[in-house]
């Protein structure tokens, strides 16, 4: 399968075509690719800390990152394995620092970009929240 190619089933975009439009600068599909890996980034973060809010600003700096470094991604098929091997070497990093806060090295240093796509898609995730 293409990454042109929609999912036959749901007319989504594949994940190899999100890359590309973020990587093209489409912050909406940015968004999309957040949004489908998120949870499992969390995940990941919480399997290393055992502490949830730890684990979400753990998904939150890692997606930073992802979101600056986007364009050295050369396999857009490898995404999800790319994201998950950021998220843990900032939790490996930070274990070897002995600190209390997680994904925090000087790698996650966040630009203005990746904190105006971060505020956007936390207030998109608290708008779709049940009231």
């Amino acid at each position: 399968m293409t990454g042109a190619r929609m999912n036959e089933t749901t007319d989504q975009p594949t994940e190899n075509k999100l890359v590309e439009r973020a990587q093209n600068g489409c912050i909406d599909s940015f968004g999309a690719l957040y949004r489908r890996h998120f949870g499992s980034m969390v995940a990941l973060a919480y399997s290393a800390t055992g502490n949830i809010c730890v684990a979400e600003d753990a998904a939150q700096e890692t997606f930073a990152i992802a979101c600056r470094d986007l364009s050295k991604l050369k396999s857009k098929d490898k995404f999800a394995a790319w994201l998950a091997g950021i998220c843990r070497r900032g939790q490996t990093d930070e274990q070897a620092k002995n600190s209390s806060r997680c994904a925090t090295p000087a790698s996650f240093k966040t630009t203005a970009r990746t904190k105006f796509i971060q505020r956007r898609y936390q207030a998109d995730c608290l708008a779709a929240w049940p009231a």
